[in-house]
């Protein structure tokens, strides 16, 4: 049985100057940051 019940994955990628956008760029970073002060708030 595994430890935990769910796994999410957010996207974080980053692309050179000049390339598209990339979801990393776009929302990535920011939800990545909302889930861990979310985590950490709930301890």
């Amino acid at each position: 049985m595994s430890l935990y019940k769910k796994h999410i994955f957010i996207c974080t990628n980053q692309r050179a100057a000049g390339a598209r956008i990339c979801c990393g760029e776009e929302r990535g970073s920011a939800l990545v940051l909302a889930f861990k002060k979310l985590i950490k708030d709930r301890g």
